[in-house]
């Protein structure tokens, strides 16, 4: 009897597991649905990274709004290229991840050195 509890008990974590592992639907910064597939620390990278993106194609057409980007870019732009990198080391084995990381550019910021795609 005690066996027959432990193994449906298990049965049942494990396909909670299984399904959490599944991911949810979820948007991304442009209100875009994305592949439920994709890992979740790879989403927050993603919606931050475009973030980073829209703002560093934004136009400063004045000095208010030179400081505003400039903020906007630092925040959201710092670190991005080792942790693209990272992401893509960590999630090599999962084709949805690794498609919606494609998507960015590898070096985009100042003053730091990244490898480029071959």
């Amino acid at each position: 009897m005690k066996i027959t509890a432990i193994i449906t008990l298990l049965t049942v974590m494990l396909s909670a597991c299984a399904s959490a592992q599944m991911g949810t639907a979820w948007t991304d910064n442009f209100n875009q649905p994305r592949d439920p597939q994709i890992a979740e620390e790879a989403r927050s990278f993603i919606i931050k990274r475009q973030g980073c993106d829209h703002f560093r194609g934004e136009p400063a057409y004045d000095g208010k709004r030179l400081e505003f980007l400039t903020q906007q870019i630092k925040e959201l732009c710092t670190g991005s290229d080792a942790e693209l990198r990272r992401l893509r080391a960590k999630f090599s084995d999962q084709p949805d991840t690794i498609e919606a990381l494609l998507e960015f550019e590898d070096c985009i910021e100042f003053g730091t050195v990244c490898t480029e795609k071959k």
